[in-house]
Parts: structure tokens; C-alpha cells; sequence
């Protein structure tokens, strides 16, 4: 049923609260959950009763849509995680509970996507480590645990790598040592196991270079000096 015009403030007979004579809710023109005008039916949506908010989910305006769901408990609110707007269905997945966002893990939109990443159990994570956007695979590297993490060492975007080298435990970066990144070999000889740092001693990069041959040192005079060869 088409909405009364704002110039016809009298056809108020779809509303359901046309019977009340108070009227206390409502003001055609100015607030009306069956305007045309989006911008009535929204601030109607915000001030109507919870048990007129349910037909409002099919409202053709995101706006009103969400200013509607926010508003109604979450097993009414979720529907709208199938919104056809990626803003509402960001915005809804924002107020659930993590456990319920597990059907957006693979959302075409990278908005509600990110959000998810930032929201759902790390367990859930690996599902979006090989996502196409790199925004998303980097707010995954903060969260992954370790045993996942290593596998985005070989990430095609840099960036990503960058976090990862920044993350791993030293004993995993032996994987990051050839990358082509100078700024990865930087974390990794200052991050890594020196034991593992051979390889870099010899980096085209001075800055990787001194740093993995100062730490390589190191820890040669510690052993050297535990084991009674050098004088401590």
C-alpha cells in the first residue's frame, strides 16, 4: 500500500494508529511511519512503537531500515544482516554478538567484511586469510593465532607481510628471510632467532646487514663465554 502524500495529511487511514484519537506518536507531514518523504518515515521510525518497527525492515530507505532494527531486540534486528546495504549491515553486525557473524564471513561488501575481522573468534579467522583484500587480510594478521599467522609470511601485498614479520615468533621468521621487502628483513634481523641470521650477514642492505651480524656476534660470545672458550 502506497504512503499517504505530505499533502494529503488526511489519508492517514493505513496507519495502524489512525484509530487512536490522542494521536501522541504521530503528525501527518511531519511524522508518519507511511510518508513519502524518507526523511519523516525515519524520524517516525526512531520515536513509533517497537510493535509497528517489524514492517519497517522492508522499508525502501536504508536509513529508516536501520534506525528501525536498531531499535528492535536481536533476533528481529539479525534479519538485516541480509540488508541489501552494506552500511545497515555493517552497522547492525556492529550491535550482535560475534557468534552471530558467521554467515557474513564471505559478504561481498570489504566494509562489513572488515568488521567481521575485527569482531568474530580468531578460530574463525582463517576463512578470510586468503580474502581479496588486503585491508582485510591485514586486520586478520592482529588476530590470527600463531600457527595461522606463519601463513601469510608469503602474502602477496606487502604490507600484510610487514605485520606478519612484525607478529611471528622468532623462531618462525627463518620464513621471511629472502623476502623482497627491505623493511621484512629489517624485522627479521632484529626480531629473529640469531642463530637463524646467517644468511643476512651477507643482505645487500646495510642496515640488515650490521644489525644480523651484531646480533649473530652476540650470540656467539654467549655461547662461547658458557662454554668456558672465550674469557668472560
Amino acid at each position: 500500500m502506497n504512503p499517504p502524500s505530505r499533502d494529503a495529511p488526511e489519508l492517514c487511514g493505513p496507519c495502524p494508529q489512525s484509530s487512536d484519537s490522542a494521536r501522541a506518536l504521530c503528525l501527518a507531514g511531519s511524522v508518519c511511519l507511511f510518508d513519502h518523504d524518507p526523511d519523516i518515515r525515519l524520524k517516525a521510525a526512531t520515536l513509533a512503537s517497537v510493535f509497528l518497527l517489524p514492517r519497517l525492515l522492508q522499508d525502501c530507505d536504508p536509513a529508516v531500515r536501520l534506525a528501525a532494527g536498531l531499535r528492535l531486540p536481536p533476533r528481529l534486528r539479525k534479519k538485516l544482516l541480509m540488508d541489501p546495504s552494506a552500511q545497515v549491515r555493517a552497522a547492525v553486525a556492529e550491535t550482535l554478538p560475534s557468534e552471530e557473524l558467521a554467515g557474513l564471513l564471505n559478504d561481498p561488501s570489504v566494509l562489513v567484511r572488515s568488521l567481521v575481522a575485527k569482531r568474530v573468534s580468531p578460530s574463525m579467522l582463517p576463512v578470510l586469510m586468503r580474502d581479496e583484500d588486503p585491508a582485510v587480510r591485514l586486520l586478520c594478521v592482529a588476530r590470527l593465532e600463531p600457527e595461522w599467522l606463519i601463513v601469510l609470511a608469503w602474502d602477496q601485498d606487502v604490507r600484510v607481510r610487514r605485520e606478519v614479520a612484525l607478529r611471528l615468533d622468532a623462531g618462525q621468521l627463518v620464513a621471511m628471510h629472502d623476502d623482497q621487502d627491505v623493511m621484512v628483513r629489517r624485522s627479521v634481523a632484529s626480531r629473529a632467532d640469531p642463530r637463524q641470521l646467517a644468511s643476512l650477514t651477507e643482505d645487500d642492505d646495510d642496515i640488515v646487514r650490521d644489525t644480523a651480524r651484531t646480533r649473530l656476534d652476540a650470540e656467539v660470545d654467549r655461547v662461547l663465554k658458557r662454554q668456558g672458550g672465550r674469557d668472560a
